[in-house]
C-alpha cells in the first residue's frame, strides 16, 4: 500500500449520484494503480456496476444485501444480519492493508434504518490506518458522521425524471 494520506469522504443528499461518484473514484484510483475495496449494503448483486466492477483489476467488490428495495419500515432481521457480515467485513479489510480505498456505499442508510449501530460504524473508522481512505454513502448522515470525515459532498435533488413516472432504467439508474 502507498505512503500517502489516506481520508474519510462521505457522500450524501436526496439527489442521484453518491454512488456513481464513489465509483468514480473506485476507477481513477484502480486507473492509478491503487486497490479498491467496496462494499455495497442493503444491495444484491443485480446492479449493473457490480457486473462492470468484477470484470475490472485493482477492484473488489461485495455486496451485504438482497435484491429487494429496501425503506425503513420493510426491512426484516436477514437485512440486520446481512448489515452486521458487511461491517464484519469491513473490519477485515481494514486489518488486512492490502487496499488503498475501502467503499462502503450506503452505510449511512443501514444506521438510520438502525440496521448498524453509529457507534459500531465510528469503531470502525477509528481502525483506519493513516494511509486508507474510506467513502460512506447514503442519502442521509448522521452529525457525528459529518463531523469526523474530511470531505462531504451533499448532492440534491433539482429534478428527477422518477417524479414525472419514469421507471429506473438498466445502465442508467442501476
Amino acid at each position: 500500500m502507498s505512503q500517502r494520506k489516506g481520508m474519510i469522504h462521505l457522500y450524501i443528499g436526496r439527489g442521484k449520484g453518491k454512488t456513481t461518484a464513489s465509483l468514480g473514484l473506485a476507477l481513477r484510483a484502480a486507473g492509478a494503480g491503487l486497490h479498491v475495496d467496496i462494499i455495497q449494503f442493503l444491495k444484491g448483486n443485480q446492479s449493473n456496476e457490480f457486473n462492470s466492477i468484477q470484470k475490472l483489476p485493482n477492484i473488489s467488490i461485495k455486496n451485504f444485501g438482497r435484491e429487494k428495495f429496501l425503506t425503513e419500515k420493510n426491512h426484516e432481521p436477514i437485512d440486520e444480519k446481512l448489515a452486521k457480515k458487511g461491517l464484519t467485513y469491513a473490519e477485515k479489510i481494514i486489518n488486512e492493508q492490502k487496499c488503498d480505498i475501502l467503499i462502503l456505499d450506503e452505510i449511512t442508510i443501514a444506521v438510520a434504518f438502525h440496521l448498524l449501530k453509529k457507534e459500531d460504524v465510528i469503531d470502525l473508522l477509528n481502525q483506519k490506518p493513516s494511509n486508507l481512505t474510506i467513502v460512506l454513502t447514503g442519502r442521509i448522515a448522521d452529525e457525528e458522521f459529518i463531523s469526523i470525515a474530511d470531505l462531504v459532498t451533499d448532492l440534491q435533488e433539482i429534478k428527477h425524471p422518477f417524479k414525472q413516472g419514469l421507471k429506473p432504467q438498466a445502465g442508467i439508474d442501476y
